[in-house]
């Protein structure tokens, strides 16, 4: 089965960190990403990231809901 962009993104991402090094350690976070654009042009961009700053479980692929601990 063909995976979305975002959860081939995410793999790539925990294939990487699988070479960090030792003591580092990364969770993955969702957050609410802003795209603002005036008459047609792109003009800004901006981040929510909820909760306090911390961002919110990434529980689920945004892209296709998959459950995202079966990657």
């Amino acid at each position: 089965m063909k995976k979305c962009s975002f959860c081939n993104a995410l793999e790539i991402h925990k294939q990487v960190e699988k070479y960090s090094d030792k003591g580092i350690t990364r969770r993955h976070r969702a957050a609410l990403l802003v795209l603002t654009s005036y008459n047609g042009n792109e003009s800004g961009r901006g981040v929510d990231y909820i909760s306090g700053g911390k961002g919110c479980p990434l529980n689920y692929c945004p892209e296709c809901g998959k459950k995202l601990n079966e990657l």
